[in-house]
């Protein structure tokens, strides 16, 4: 294994002590003994000398401390590894609008206010279909409802209703339906979702209302 950069650095400030150390140990040059008469200028430029060795020993010790400081960083980046690259968030992909059923709006021969009488004769039990280009209406007895229609040939499908509330693409009532004169008969090509719808539609037959 590669050895550790801090055994380095720590050689490093055992050396710069060692040399410091050495420095204080060592003796005191002849020419600074107290015995030994040294003339003025000697004196001078003896100061000068301790000068020049103390700005040395000063950046010897900055150089030291920049030697360990640098390698420290050094170490500590490298053993706390490289920043986690930011993976880019997954695009969000937009999820594409259902398509109603194929086909377009009811035929004007379609258009308006059917009733589908009651088996009992009583008009308060009659079914009304009410169609009005893409929408429905259905009126009975239990209330009514309401929602979108498409036709596409002989085919009407009832979705979108207001009381089963299946959103697309489920929720689709398909019949075929047959117009005689005024009279309109529809027939289930499809187990209806929406099972309020079964009763007034299915294989119901129902009379246009004059406008």
């Amino acid at each position: 294994m590669p050895e550790d950069p801090l055994r380095e650095n720590d050689e490093l400030l055992r050396v710069a002590r060692s040399y410091f150390t050495s420095l204080a140990s060592a003796p005191v040059p002849r020419s600074l003994e107290s015995h030994t008469l040294l003339p003025t200028p000697s004196r001078r430029t003896s100061g000068a000398r301790r000068a020049v060795t103390s700005a040395l020993a000063f950046a010897a010790v900055a150089a030291a401390l920049f030697l360990i400081v640098f390698g420290v960083g050094h170490v500590l980046v490298q053993r706390h590894g490289t920043p986690a690259t930011l993976q880019p968030s997954a695009r969000a992909t937009a999820t594409p609008a259902v398509s109603p059923p194929p086909g377009g709006p009811v035929p004007a021969r379609l258009n308006g206010n059917w009733v589908s009488p009651a088996p009992t004769g009583n008009p308060d039990d009659a079914a009304h279909l009410i169609l009005q280009g893409a929408k429905f209406e259905i009126q009975t007895s239990g209330g009514f409802s309401f929602g979108m229609v498409a036709v596409n040939g002989n085919e009407i499908d009832f979705f979108n209703g207001d009381v089963c509330r299946i959103p697309l693409p489920g929720g689709v009532g398909r019949y075929q339906w047959t117009l005689s004169g005024n009279s309109l008969h529809l027939t289930p090509l499809n187990i209806d979702p929406c099972g309020g719808r079964t009763r007034p539609l299915a294989n119901a037959t129902y009379i246009k209302q004059a406008s």
